[in-house]
């Protein structure tokens, strides 16, 4: 334990001089960081020896670019440090915004989803785990115009997508195409909305086919059922080589299109969401259920909120989409994250994860800290 309580005081140490001597170098104001936050923990892995880690986390703003990074050091309970195939120095986040108009920003990508979800669902890249990885993060571009809206994604793991919508008041079109070239995945799809008179409903249709493989088309109506709800009901129709929702919050752990690789014949189902709100109390979340034919049904649900203005919560849970009626095998991820403010500038953090690597092993590991802001 030695040798990680002397990376944590070095790590600590660094932060204090490093602040202090930006402080009074006038010269290198530069290197100030707005906030600088020093952690403290203990991952508890499955799959893993456990590891004891000391992070630091400047973050810096001018303007509207904002940068974070990550410097971990991390040992086993018998002092050795070790990387465990972690990353030393992270490039956490960097964003630059323009107004509402221009989005650029290099980060964690968490709740993607294109239009309707029939290509792109709630795509997560962080759900392998929630060590700190420089491969788990991705840029998005948002360009958002006064009639029309385009937005960019790209990963490390080659994964890239790209989606335009033009409205035209009662009415809008979209398009959207993705792209992966390990292995190489094609998929594009056209799509339009039609708001209701009333304002509080829209019905949509989407088609889509994904290269060498299958097509598939969906048609639902969503709308706002109380000031606390709003619910989406949508009917698909597809190939059995096609995956509804092919690029979703499973994606990076295991490809559906591996399974229906020359499935043939024509499936069918329905997929629904509910949205719920509630402002005063600062709770929100979504709740989505499908089922298809030949398929497991599959239940999802992701949500937040405060307590008491002291303590922040977030789940997420998702089982996987398209697995056989047949299959049994560790087929859900699911993330818990609290936050407890215990000081101004004092945060106590617990996260449990559980999921799965591409070999079924599973994933489970819980993160216990404590976060320090030094300036």
């Amino acid at each position: 334990m030695k040798k990680i309580a002397m990376a944590a005081v070095a790590l600590a140490c660094c932060a204090a001089a490093f602040g202090a001597f930006s402080v009074r170098a006038d010269a290198l104001k530069v290197l100030e960081p707005e906030t600088l936050t020093f952690e403290a923990g203990k991952y508890a892995q499955s799959h893993e020896k456990d590891l004891y880690f000391a992070q630091l986390r400047p973050e810096y703003v001018k303007g509207g670019l904002t940068a974070s990074f990550i410097l971990t050091l991390a040992a086993d309970k018998g002092g050795e440090v070790r990387d465990s195939g972690n990353d030393f120095f992270v490039v956490d986040a960097i964003e630059y915004t323009n107004g509402k108009r221009l989005a650029v920003r290099y980060r964690e990508i968490e709740g993607l989803t294109f239009g309707s979800g029939f290509v792109v669902s709630d795509y997560r890249s962080n759900m392998k785990g929630h060590v700190p990885l420089n491969r788990q993060r991705g840029f998005e571009i948002d360009i958002d115009g006064s009639n029309s809206y385009v937005k960019y994604f790209a990963t490390r793991s080659r994964l890239q997508g790209f989606r335009a919508v033009r409205n035209f008041g009662p009415f809008s079109l979209g398009c959207t195409a993705v792209d992966d070239s390990s292995p190489e995945i094609r998929e594009y799809a056209a799509d339009a909305e039609i708001y209701l008179p009333n304002g509080r409903a829209t019905i949509y249709a989407e088609t889509a086919d994904i290269k060498h493989h299958g097509e598939g088309f969906a048609v639902g109506a969503m709308g706002k059922l109380t000031r606390y709800a709003s619910l989406k009901a949508e009917f698909r129709d597809f190939d059995a080589d096609f995956s509804p929702g092919m690029v979703d919050a499973h994606y990076d752990a295991r490809r559906k299109l591996d399974r229906v690789a020359g499935a043939e014949g024509r499936l069918s189902g329905l997929f629904t969401a509910a949205d719920l709100f509630f402002d005063k109390y600062k709770i929100y979340g979504r709740i989505t259920f499908e089922d298809y034919e030949q398929t497991k049904s599959r239940f999802t649900f992701s949500g937040n909120t405060e307590i008491m203005d002291m303590a922040r919560l977030e789940l997420f849970y998702a089982q996987e989409s398209g697995v056989p009626d047949t299959a049994d095998y560790r087929d859900a991820v699911g993330r818990a994250t609290i936050v407890a403010d215990v000081r101004k500038d004092t945060r106590v953090k617990l996260d449990l994860y559980n999921g799965y690597d591409d070999a079924e092993n599973s994933l489970e590991s819980i993160k216990l800290s404590a976060e320090f802001d030094l300036r």
